[in-house]
């Protein structure tokens, strides 16, 4: 009797035993499942982090390249005309419908690269009230796995730096011609102004600037001999209510309704006291108007009506 109750309670130790030690195992398993779980998770998420900043880094780097693009989208369309001499007959549907095409190009590279779906739509181009910038408004929408983003920016492009289309399509195929820096108008003007029965012959081996640069020396009323000198020998721009925008130069017009620019022609004859007025959109304009000869230097001579002596302080 005796022997069986030892062994019985022998028997039940083993067993008590052996449940606790499966109990541990199962206990160890189930731990190092929930860690292996846990870090699985955790470098899912890093991963998932991870991917939402090369998702934004993306969006980022195409938004700031927009205005690269814009810009050199509006070189390579003033350039094709200039090329062609043809007026753009809308330059703002053109440049528009160029640079959709553009982005449309880097939009199948960066799916390609980076597997990011974009969609784009330029939506306008316009004017700014600064008339050295144009505005251009693009909805974009960004997507890659479960990243979505959608925006719409509007982008100020600077139109300093590029060349001036309105005198080669004004002028076309006459013997205009131009180094880096200026138009050297040689008979090509005084012929354009006979055609209208304007005598042109102040402006024979007359020049202006090529490249918009804006002038510095505000307001324009302190200009004077000085300054007006200085913006004819540096070759500068100013803004102007009368002066033709960027879009209307393309079109080839020297009037709009637009805030826009003037620049000098400037004369180098000193045998009249009278001319047409000196500011481009004047000359270039259906309805040129005359001014009084202003002497900048014995070499250098300006025709300015009213208006513009008053703006250039030539009171």
């Amino acid at each position: 009797m005796k022997l069986r109750l030892k062994k019985l309670i022998k028997d039940n130790n083993a067993s008590i035993i052996s449940v606790f030690t499966l109990i541990m195992i199962l206990s160890l398993i189930i731990i190092f499942i929930i860690f292996l779980t846990s870090t699985i998770s955790i470098n899912n998420q890093e991963t998932s982090i991870l991917n939402d900043k090369n998702f934004e880094y993306h969006i980022e780097d195409y938004k700031r390249n927009i205005e690269i693009i814009s810009y050199n989208v509006l070189n390579k369309t003033i350039n094709d005309h200039i090329k062609t001499r043809e007026a753009s007959t809308n330059s703002r549907e053109e440049i528009k419908n160029r640079l959709n095409n553009r982005l449309k190009e880097i939009n199948n590279d960066y799916y390609r690269n980076y597997n990011i779906k974009i969609d784009s739509n330029v939506l306008s181009v316009n004017n700014d009230d600064n008339p050295f910038n144009i505005n251009i408004k693009v909805k974009l929408n960004f997507e890659k796995d479960n990243n979505t983003y959608s925006t719409i920016e509007t982008y100020k492009i600077s139109i300093i730096g590029l060349e001036d289309p309105l005198p080669f399509l004004k002028l076309k195929n006459s013997d205009l011609t131009y180094n880096s820096t200026n138009f050297n108008y040689h008979n090509s003007l005084n012929s354009y102004l006979n055609e209208k029965s304007i005598d042109g012959s102040s402006y024979i081996n007359s020049s202006s600037p090529l490249i918009f640069k804006k002038c510095p020396y505000e307001p324009y009323e302190i200009h004077g001999n000085n300054l007006s000198y200085n913006c004819i020998i540096n070759n500068y721009y100013h803004e102007s209510h009368d002066g033709s925008c960027i879009f209307c130069r393309l079109e080839g017009k020297a009037d709009c309704n637009h805030y826009g620019l003037e620049t000098f022609i400037v004369s180098c004859k000193n045998d009249k006291n009278k001319s047409i007025s000196s500011p481009d959109h004047v000359i270039f304009s259906d309805n040129p108007y005359e001014g009084d000869k202003i002497v900048i230097n014995d070499k250098t001579f300006l025709f300015l009506d009213n208006g513009h002596k008053n703006k250039y302080g030539f009171n």
